[in-house]
């Protein structure tokens, strides 16, 4: 019950449960996906994002006086994704990684001290894009690695922030525009070049008498 009401005094309604609640069962199948070997999650990307959305939540929370679901979700289950994703895929940073990881940390930084609650968000956004890009090249060279389940998940929670927005004007619909575009770019990156070779599954999710590269 205390939970509830805790929910409720941070602006949470109908809608953002449902978001929050679609953003969780995501992280369930992206988190079973890794157990299993059949998702190549970017712990990198996820750490990223765990820093920036946590710093998101602060700076929305101090325009607007409440948080949606997809943005508190988004970061409580960005840290829990981390622990496993790091646990389990273990990937060494390339270069692209390194700025990747350097520019998240600036923006988080940086939406922290500005003093501007819309310049923390903006900046908060711009660095989640520029995060995203190790998870979509994954995507691209790994198709068949993604939790797909999970990525769909992630975009369908986008779909009730949209029918609770009050007014549809660009600064209220910058937050969760940039996060739907993100899990739909991974989601349909990852199914457009699903004709890969099968290289990239693990050897248990192959067919039987195929090579695992």
């Amino acid at each position: 019950m205390g939970v509830i009401v805790w929910f409720y005094s941070i602006g949470f309604d109908g809608y953002s449960m449902a978001s929050f609640l679609l953003q969780v069962v995501g992280s369930y199948f992206y988190v079973r996906d890794l157990k299993r070997g059949t998702n190549d999650g970017r712990w990198v990307t996820v750490l990223i994002w765990a820093l920036i959305e946590t710093a998101l939540i602060v700076a929305i929370y101090l325009r607007e006086g409440k948080v949606n679901g997809q943005a508190l979700a988004g970061a409580l289950c960005s840290w829990i994704i981390f622990k496993y994703t790091f646990g389990y895929t273990k990937q060494p940073l390339d270069p692209e990684d390194r700025v990747s990881l350097t520019m998240g940390v600036i923006g988080a930084g940086l939406s922290i001290v500005l003093h501007d609650p819309l310049w923390m968000i903006l900046v908060a956004l711009a660095a989640i894009l520029f995060g995203a890009r190790p998870t979509l090249r994954s995507a691209w060279n790994k198709p068949r690695k993604q939790s797909h389940i999970g990525w769909m998940f992630f975009a369908l929670s986008g779909v009730p922030i949209f029918w609770s927005l009050p007014r549809y004007t660009v600064l209220n619909m910058l937050q969760p525009v940039v996060y739907t575009l993100i899990n739909l770019g991974v989601l349909t990156t990852s199914l457009v070049r699903w004709n890969r070779a099968p290289q990239d599954l693990a050897p248990e999710a192959l067919p039987a008498g195929v090579p695992a590269g």
